[in-house]
């Protein structure tokens, strides 16, 4: 199929790799095209992202903690050029170079770098 512009192309892919953040690139968000090496930026982030985590719920993209901003959750929505980042949910703990996961119960957020959180869990959102 032929595309007028990459962005036409990178909203019409049904595959892409969310890239968001990290150090150098701390506000970026990009899609990166593996079937044709091509990326595209999204919307970016309101406030520098290094060592966070990113999830998908309900096809949508969150992102918790970070160096920077500890405590923050962010979505994008919707998930187009036009999007927006907002508040998704505030986390109890300040949290950087955590894990996160997507289970029945929620989006779980686990350990971190930072001090008292590294044995502890707690569900974004909740």
């Amino acid at each position: 199929e032929k595309f007028d512009t990459l962005e036409d192309q990178c909203y019409a892919s049904s595959q892409g790799i969310l890239v968001t953040g990290g150090l150098g690139a701390d506000r970026s968000v990009e899609v990166f095209i593996p079937n044709s090496g091509d990326t595209c930026s999204l919307p970016s982030l309101p406030d520098a992202r290094q060592y966070h985590t990113m999830d998908t719920i309900s096809n949508r993209p969150i992102i918790c903690g970070g160096s920077d901003t500890r405590t923050s959750c962010l979505h994008l929505t919707p998930t187009s050029a036009s999007g927006v980042w907002t508040n998704y949910a505030t986390m109890e703990q300040r949290r950087y170079d955590h894990t996160s996961w997507v289970s029945s119960a929620g989006l779980l957020i686990m350990g971190g770098y930072h001090s008292g959180t590294g044995t502890t869990t707690e569900i974004a959102g909740a």
